[in-house]
């Protein structure tokens, strides 16, 4: 493969290659350089390739430690992967005008090479130049159509870089790592800068998108922490996942309006970002899309937007306002969640679903405006909203879940509309301000809890048509024991004057004026003590007459407690288990509207008392403030 001459005496070395060579002429007839032919060769300073040679194949030259020069003739079609790669000193290389591939990491790890010219070659390999700490200078000549996967990520030393109009796909984390790059020109031509082609690149501080770009790629952007400015162009469609999630020094965007997607978490943290300015085409905002940005305070919403992620927009501080127009179908869970600014919202008539936990711990949000269509209130939607006061809910509303609007200190009033079917379990826990509720008679279930800890509740209204309000069986007959001797546990109804003063406003009109049907359907009572009975009722109603409505739901609950025989019997024999057994009723009461806001007002630990009274042959009624 060597050559010397005096009187052009010619030899070709055919063993194998020594690795302590220093300087090497590979003979012009070679067309071809080996696997790994000089890999290794730690001492080698000096190749000459002549004219002739075709392919370098891979890991020809890898890890030659002192090579720090060569030129490829003009002839090398192919330079294999790794071919030249961690040659450390290698500081200058030539390559030619119709080389057609540049492999796999060909030249990763040369932590001297400083500059490179690229010819019109039509792409080269995945982290081709990976990894060249000192490479500041890459020029790209026409001709060239993709840039591979890592082509140049981690080169921290280049600071600019020009992109040929022939180049239509960045490849994923082709210049990912350059911290030191400032300044991108990307040409009309470009259709695809794909995943993370620019992230972490933290010098960089602006940059335009052509208007040919169809694809933003997940990440591609990402972590720009000095990124200020970025100007799309119409033609754009799709913003990717965390396209530019971290640019912590963006300061506004301008969605064109060929945008019909903005990627999941796709400006994520972008904590400067103050002003976001979407077009009529958007479609779909995705999760988490600007979650975290902390300094944006106003938004609108184009009419052409069909949903909203999870997300989306939570953490917002200081967001103030949002404009929602018409065409917005569903709002996704904690979508506004922590937007802590927020002091209004209002939402449009296509609106059918505002979902969990969407504007919880919204502090601020003292207006919400809900108009007609809206179906479903999920979990916790307004969960921890304090300054919130008033909310009317619109008749399509069937459904209140679980803590929709638990937490609400502020909250004054809420107008429940006719069409209403479901409360939800501790739909309104802790609304310490709430005062009165008017039920709507198309209600079917109030879950427990719904309005516990509402500690300034003092009218809750039930209109006449309730169904399954009170669930279950009819009572059972707990008032008997095993010889079938008549017994009464005396429950304890009214305890203290102010609290009778609370409870007298609260109104239940339909279980007072069925009180006599409620007795009749009890199969044990004789018919001789339905008119004793009723009438030990409605003496109690006499004596604290503002209580009458109550008195009546707060029987029939009591009465629905499921005591079955056997645990009345340890009422009335085992003193030390009441208390248990009066937290366990409290907890399988039939009424659970009623059980947290006003059965533990009857209630004093202190005074543990039971009483009860035998029945052989006349009937009494005692009633016991302590007993339940």
């Amino acid at each position: 493969m060597a050559a010397r001459s005096s009187k052009r005496v010619e030899f070709v070395y055919r063993d194998r290659i020594p690795k302590d060579i220093t300087h090497l002429r590979v003979h012009p007839t070679t067309k071809i350089i080996a696997y790994a032919a000089f890999s290794h060769s730690w001492k080698l300073v000096d190749v000459k390739l002549n004219e002739g040679l075709e392919d370098i194949s891979n890991a020809a030259f890898y890890d030659c430690k002192s090579l720090k020069s060569i030129h490829i003739p003009s002839t090398v079609r192919v330079i294999g992967n790794n071919a030249f790669a961690s040659c450390i000193k290698l500081t200058k290389v030539d390559l030619p005008e119709g080389l057609e591939g540049v492999g796999v990491g060909a030249f990763s790890f040369c932590a001297s090479l400083r500059r490179i010219v690229i010819p019109s070659i039509h792409d080269f390999g995945c982290g081709a130049f990976a990894s060249c700490p000192k490479l500041f200078k890459v020029e790209l000549c026409e001709g060239l159509v993709n840039i591979g996967e890592k082509a140049f990520s981690s080169c921290t030393s280049l600071r600019h870089i020009t992109l040929p109009s022939t180049v239509t796909s960045i490849g994923n984390e082709a210049f990912a790592g350059c911290a030191n790059l400032i300044n991108v020109e990307l040409s009309n031509g470009l259709v695809y800068i794909n995943q993370s082609a620019f992230g972490k690149c933290t010098s960089l501080k602006s940059i335009n998108i052509p208007s040919t770009v169809r694809t933003i790629g997940d990440e591609a952007f990402a972590d720009c922490a000095n990124l200020i400015n970025v100007e799309l162009s119409n033609g754009l469609v799709h913003i990717n996942q965390s396209a530019f999630g971290n640019c912590t020094s963006l300061k506004s965007i301008n969605i064109p309006s060929t945008v019909s997607t903005i990627g999941n978490c796709a400006f994520f943290q972008c904590k400067q970002l103050v002003d976001v300015t979407f077009a009529l085409g958007l479609v779909k905002i995705e999760d988490s899309a600007f979650e975290s940005c902390s300094v944006l305070e106003h938004l609108q919403i184009p009419t052409t937007v069909q949903s909203i992620g999870s997300r989306a927009f939570c953490n917002c501080e200081k967001l103030v306002s949002i404009e929602l127009n018409e065409g917005l179908i569903r709002i996704e869970a904690h979508t506004f969640s922590g937007c802590m600014s927020l002091h209004c919202i209002k939402f449009p008539t296509s609106v059918k679903i505002i979902g969990s936990f969407a504007f919880a711990l919204c502090e601020q949000l003292r207006n919400v405006e809900l108009f007609e269509g809206l179906e479903d209130i999920e979990d916790g939607a307004f969960d921890m909203c304090t300054s919130l006061e008033h909310i009317t809910l619109p008749s399509t509303l069937k459904s209140i879940q679980s803590g929709a609007f638990e937490g609400c200190t502020n909250l004054i009033s809420i107008g429940l509309s006719e069409g209403l079917e479901e409360v939800g379990y501790e739909a309104f826990k802790g609304c310490a301000s709430l005062e009165r509720v008017i039920i709507p008679s198309t209600v079917k279930e109030i879950e427990s809890g719904a309005f516990t800890d509402c500690s300034n509740l003092v009218s809750v209204t039930f209109c006449e048509e309730i169904e399954g309000l009170i669930s279950g069986v009819w009572p059972r007959n707990w008032w008997t024991d095993e010889s079938g001797e008549v017994y009464v546990s005396a429950y304890g109804l009214f305890r203290e004057h102010n609290t009778a003063q609370r409870l007298g406003r609260i109104n239940a009109p339909k279980w007072r004026s069925n009180i006599q049907d409620m007795l009749n359907r009890i199969p044990s009572m004789e018919r001789y003590q339905l008119h004793r009975h009723f009438n030990s009722i409605n003496f109690e109603l006499i004596v604290y007459e503002r209580l009458t409505n109550v008195a009546s739901l707060l029987e029939l609950a009591l009465w629905k407690s499921m005591m079955s025989r056997q645990e009345c019997g340890q009422v009335l024999t085992a003193t030390g288990n009441l208390r248990d057994i009066r937290l366990q009723h409290r907890t399988n009461c039939g009424a659970p509207v009623i059980i947290p806001n006003v059965l533990s007002f009857l209630t004093d630990d202190s005074e543990d008392q039971k009483h009860e009274v035998k029945k052989n042959y006349h009937y009494c009624w005692n009633y016991s403030y302590s007993d339940y």
